[in-house]
């Protein structure tokens, strides 16, 4: 496999931008791009500087050129600008940029980063050096097909944490309700201080709270553990059975735990209070930056680790753990421990400080049924996690073998991602990745009709057809035949129906002579399903399905048919006119006669509304049984 060098498929970029065209959502610095190849954070405030700065455009690839080896690096999704520190390289357009990406994101350019870094306590990667690393020089097409073959993986990783974004505001939410707004359930269900709950004025705390509830020392409610303690002799440079991994600070980002670039010391040296348990709350103690100090997150990854001595673990009593947890995310915590935390070159959080918080004690009924609620949500987000964990395994596993040639693209792809891993177990974690993104459409379209009360089974078909044809045009595995209702794909709509119905996130109520469908007692579940569909397709399809919200169930099934037979028409390249549209619509089955005399009107509907196809797709027949 013959090599080039960076500086023959990327440069620096020149372009500029001022300074007062910046914000937070798109100014990248070192600061905020995370540590361990995790992406990026929004920023907390902008530079003061009336200078330009360095754009960024989607497609560039950014790294942090300060302490290589904490692996920062970004593919830019949008444009925004980026600090002096960050590399800000623009891919040639002969190469695809997704493939270089990869190539940077090896543990193996850090490493030559670092070898020709120049300083000891602050090291800075060589602009010039840097352009000199060799990479495998495919053809575009095979670089293509690598690139989308790693992408696959990492766009799920996106994707389950942008649910468990969802699912931990969710849980936040009803923490907040329930703990700092007191307004939990009831006797009758009614929220407590919102309905004449009786409150009682603590002393301690200045404020008022729930009778029955107590004010603790935090140290009462929790035990907190200080890491383990190691010098250099102690580090190991590899894994043996004799080892364990130890989780420093920079292995919490955000209120996240990754196990990414653990040391490694003898298990001699740890103590059992020392090892992480699911659900432990990991804390950094000390650091050389304030904005670290504080940060904490939930362990729930099932692997054997310790940490360091600069960090610590909370471990909750009386089953607060989900309580706790919320407690130390929240704004209180982070800001008193930002105004009290000592030292000067280094920063240091005592321990003495966090067992004196004062804290609510809740009655331990309301502690129980806050567990019940909650407990679900952080199971999938533990379960997400695992996924994830598993996720990048195999795509750094899959990277240095698709780099240098040692597999190919057609080892791994066969229409999903799967693979063997060297264990000989098969990995296929795509599985049903095209039905997971139709349900999650379904169950919007479905979200967004509740309270329309001509929305049922009927309905819903024809909507979702016009939606996947007209506005998403993406291939799902789409199997629509024709029906007498107009097009049908019944294989998903059994599935999916009797899924939904099972699992209580709807129900159908009779409504005279029509079965109208609401919410299950479970439809708070559906929200962790919105993050499938991106914003701006999202609203479209919000704006689409309003239109019809004041139509019964006979509109949708006309304009179903008549795109339908229109689209049909496109497709195979034949005449269009509204006479031939109206002839393949009456003879898509005997009962569309009823409608003869509101095909013209429709006609001129659809047109109003730009529902107009565009030949997307396949052409919907009649199904096999129907023809034979």
């Amino acid at each position: 496999m013959s090599k080039i060098k960076l500086r023959s498929v990327l440069s620096y970029s020149k372009d500029k931008m001022s300074y007062k065209e910046l914000n937070i959502e798109t100014y990248i610095s070192t600061d905020n791009l995370l540590q361990n190849k995790q992406g990026v954070d929004i920023i907390h405030q902008l530079p003061s500087s009336e200078t330009n700065t360095s754009k960024y455009v989607k497609g560039n690839i950014l790294v942090s050129n300060i302490r290589p080896y904490l692996k920062k690096i970004y593919y830019a999704r949008q444009e925004g600008g980026v600090s002096a520190d960050v590399l800000n390289f623009k891919v040639n357009a002969l190469y695809d940029s997704r493939f270089i990406y990869y190539n940077l994101f090896q543990d193996s350019f850090f490493d030559y980063m670092m070898a020709g870094s120049k300083g000891t306590k602050m090291p800075r990667g060589d602009k010039n050096q840097i352009l000199d690393f060799e990479i495998s020089n495919f053809d575009l097409n095979t670089q293509q097909k690598i690139a989308s073959v790693l992408s696959a993986l990492d766009d799920k990783i996106d994707l389950n944490n942008k649910i468990n974004v969802e699912l931990e505001q969710m849980a936040k939410t009803l923490y907040d309700y329930w703990f700092v707004q007191f307004d939990f359930p009831n006797e009758e269900g009614k929220p407590y201080k919102s309905s004449g709950g009786k409150m009682l004025y603590n002393e301690v705390l200045k404020r008022e709270i729930p009778e029955g509830w107590e004010v603790k020392r935090f140290g009462d409610l929790v035990d907190l553990v200080r890491g383990v303690s190691y010098g250099k002799d102690d580090i190991q440079k590899s894994s043996t059975t004799e080892s364990i991994p130890i989780l420093r600070a920079t292995n919490i980002t955000g209120n996240k735990i990754d196990i990414d670039n653990p040391i490694l010391v003898s298990k001699k040296m740890v103590s059992y209070d020392q090892i992480l348990n699911v659900f432990d709350i990991l804390i950094t103690m000390s650091s050389g930056s304030i904005d670290h100090i504080g940060k904490n997150g939930l362990f729930l990854l099932d692997k054997v680790v310790s940490f360091g001595a600069f960090c610590a673990k909370i471990v909750a009593k009386n089953n607060l753990k989900y309580y706790i947890y919320e407690y130390m995310q929240s704004e209180f915590v982070s800001n008193t421990i930002r105004n009290e935390c000592l030292g000067t070159n280094i920063n240091n959080l005592n321990s003495s400080m966090i067992n004196n918080f004062r804290i609510i004690k809740p009655d331990l009924n309301h502690v129980e049924q806050f567990n019940s609620k909650v407990n679900p949500i952080y199971c999938k987000i533990q379960n997400n996690l695992k996924q994830n964990q598993e996720l990048a395994e195999l795509r750094d596993w899959l990277l240095p073998m698709l780099m240098n040639g040692q597999v190919s693209v057609g080892d791994v792809v066969d229409q999903k991602v799967s693979t063997v891993k060297s264990d000989g177990r098969i990995r296929d974690l795509f599985g049903d990745e095209e039905y997971l993104r139709r349900k999650a459409l379904a169950v919007y379209i479905v979200n967004q009709s509740l309270g329309d009360k001509s929305f049922g089974k009927t309905k819903f078909m024809k909507l979702l057809h016009l939606v996947e044809y007209h506005i998403v045009q993406g291939s799902l595995e789409q199997a629509y035949y024709k029906h007498a209702a107009g097009p049908y794909d019944g294989a998903f709509a059994t599935k999916f129906w009797n899924e939904v119905i099972e699992d209580k996130w709807y129900r159908i109520e009779e409504l005279g002579s029509l079965n109208h469908i609401i919410s299950g007692v479970n439809h708070y579940d559906t929200k962790d399903y919105t993050s499938f569909i991106e914003d701006n397709l999202r609203e479209q399809i919000r704006a689409f399905i309003h239109i019809f919200k004041d139509c019964n169930y006979e509109q949708p099934e006309i304009v179903s048919t008549l795109y339908a037979v229109w689209n049909n028409r496109i497709i195979q390249k034949e005449m269009i006119t509204d006479a031939l549209l109206k002839q393949d619509f009456l003879a898509w089955d005997e009962q569309k006669e009823k409608y003869e005399d509101k095909l013209d009107k429709a006609l001129v509907w659809m047109r109003s509304n730009k529902i107009v196809p565009t030949g997307w797709g396949k052409v919907i027949k009649a199904s096999k049984s129907r023809r034979g």
